[in-house]
Parts: structure tokens; sequence; C-alpha cells
């Protein structure tokens, strides 16, 4: 995530969940970096987004440094993890939340 992006992001979910939404899929394909800031808002937004009866998942290079930095801190724990972004949109559709 490059610098400053998660304040972005943060800002933007937050006003989605708002509106009335709770259920997210944040792409971090492109994402080559992911800092201790950005992580940190990642997990409060979806708490959030829990407390609000959604979810927050997560797209990622399999294999790739994000993915990598997820399974190290152990949020691969509380975080759903997918490899596209269709599978991450089809896991709210079949109730797996």
């Amino acid at each position: 995530m490059r610098e400053g992006a998660h304040v972005h992001l943060r800002d933007a979910l937050i006003q989605c969940i708002d509106e009335g939404q709770s259920k997210f899929v944040v792409d971090m394909t492109r994402a080559d970096s992911l800092d201790s800031a950005a992580l940190g808002e990642l997990v409060a937004c979806l708490k959030r987004a829990r407390q609000d009866g959604g979810d927050l998942k997560l797209v990622v290079r399999p294999h790739g440094i994000v993915h990598e930095l997820l399974q190290i801190m152990r949020l691969d724990r509380i975080f759903q993890i997918f490899g596209d972004e269709k599978e991450a949109t089809a896991a709210f559709t079949v109730g797996l939340n």
C-alpha cells in the first residue's frame, strides 16, 4: 500500500458503513507492502463492518509479500483471504461471512 493510502481506505470504508453498507472486498493485489498503520486500519474497519453485521474480505496475490505479512502477523486467522475478487465476492453470496 502506498504511503497514506490507509487513511483514504479507512475514510472510504467508514463513509460506506455510515451509509448502511457492511460487506467489503478490499483488493490488495497491487500492494507491494503493508505497514503497521495500514494493518491497524484494516483491522479497525473489519471490526466496524462486523459490528454492523458485515465483513471485510481481502484479495491478495498468493505467496506475495502482503500474503506473507498477513500470515506472519497471524492476521490470516481473522481475515478471510482470497486470490481473486470473484472468489471473495462469491463468499458473501454463499453465506460465508
